[in-house]
């Protein structure tokens, strides 16, 4: 299965209605991949892709109907092959460049690195009866949680060659996990730190720790990615303001000492921020309290919605987005299927949907100064001299 775009005859500039528009008709995005569930029989088997390398390389897990999860690998090479783990069931979370892969088998489940046919398994801390790994950086170094799944703790850890590092130590509070990793070492997760179990994402590194705070008017945040640039992705939770006894949470994004919300698609009240390149470009799920998910892309200060950047065929289908490397590519996933979407290379800036940037954009962006329009290209607001700057540096 797949999809290309068609180039169109250039639209005049009094027919330029709104940047979705031209979007849905000049797609940023083509689906490269697709990754059909395997065949359960009468139904199809549920899929949830986790990541994407930046060889194109996607792992996750399946489940058939009434069965458990199968962790799974897939690329273009090879297709779809489940893990030849000492457990049938698990889940695989996170995959380097080098083909290595963590996640979690078993029940009690327990934490694995999978390498080329090589099983590793995670030590256990004395007080814990399961581990989780959840994401692996270039090094094989490895992070997650170790839990009591009776009484406690939760304790977030780092593993490298058998050796561990129980984060709980260095970070404190009644309860920690952590999510991410780069390739400088730095983890990023969460820890608790009320009675009413609110909690805090932090940043450690080399034995030091950060909190990353709170975004305005929330509670609570758990951090979930780190690129290798030091950015933390996750989501915040927040007061429903139409209903004050529910909460709400909002992706964010912490850069240098300052968290910003993401804030959510229109028309929903909740997103997850869940894949971060080294370039800052944001993916994730905008949905009403995990309902009508709706996959989101986040970069130069905008949110877009991602069924409007791909071709109008396959929109619809899109349910999430997971990742995101580094070329670009973006995994995202259906109900029995997941899906790479491989950049066109059409211009962000592009206005007048030709499918480049040139002299008309340059010309409705001038007509359209101090207003708020489509050439508003960093959602600021309005159209000013950054939005020229980005014009020009996506020229052509």
């Amino acid at each position: 299965m797949n999809w290309t775009h068609q180039d169109l005859l250039l639209v005049p500039l009094f027919a330029i209605v709104s940047a979705s528009w031209l979007y849905a008709e000049c797609p940023r995005y083509e689906v490269t991949a697709v990754i059909d569930a395997p065949d359960c029989g009468f139904q199809p088997a549920a899929i949830v892709a986790q990541d994407l390398n930046n060889l194109g390389q996607v792992v996750g897990n399946y489940r058939c109907p009434g069965g458990s999860d199968i962790p799974f690998c897939w690329s273009e090479e090879t297709g779809l092959s489940v893990l030849d783990l000492p457990e049938t069931t698990g889940r695989a979370y996170a995959v380097n460049d080098s083909g290595q892969i963590t996640g979690m088998m078993g029940s009690p489940f327990r934490g694995f690195i999978y390498d080329h046919g090589e099983v590793s398994e995670f030590g256990l801390i004395s007080t814990a009866t399961e581990a989780e790994s959840l994401d692996i950086n270039q090094f094989g170094v490895t992070t997650g949680y170790w839990n009591n799944g009776l009484v406690g703790p939760t304790h977030g850890f780092v593993w490298q060659d058998g050796d561990t590092i129980d984060l709980g130590i260095t970070i404190g509070g009644e309860a920690s996990r952590a999510h991410g990793i780069n390739d400088a070492g730095q983890v990023v997760g969460w820890r608790r730190v009320g009675p009413s179990d609110e909690r805090i994402a932090f940043l450690w590194a080399r034995e030091q720790v950060i909190e990353l705070g709170l975004v305005r008017g929330g509670f609570s945040t758990e951090a979930r990615k780190i690129n290798d640039v030091g950015d933390v992705i996750g989501f915040a939770w927040l007061p429903n303001e139409k209903d004050p006894s529910d909460n709400v949470r909002h992706a964010f994004l912490w850069q240098k000492g300052t968290i910003t919300d993401l804030g959510t698609l229109e028309g929903l009240s909740d997103s997850t921020a869940l894949g971060i390149n080294t370039h800052g470009q944001v993916v994730g799920t905008s949905s009403n309290h995990l309902t009508h998910c709706r996959p989101f892309l986040w970069e130069s200060g905008c949110l877009y919605e991602l069924r409007e950047l791909v071709p109008a065929e396959f929109s619809r289908e899109l349910g999430g987005a997971r990742s995101i490397n580094d070329r670009g590519q973006i995994l995202v996933i259906g109900f029995d299927f997941a899906a790479i979407l491989t950049p066109t290379g059409v211009s962000p800036a592009d206005i007048d949907g030709d499918c480049f940037a040139g002299f008309t954009d340059l010309l409705v962006l001038l007509s359209e100064w101090g207003m708020e329009s489509s050439a508003d290209f960093n959602c600021d607001g309005v159209v000013g001299f950054t939005d020229l700057l980005f014009l020009l540096a996506h020229w052509g």
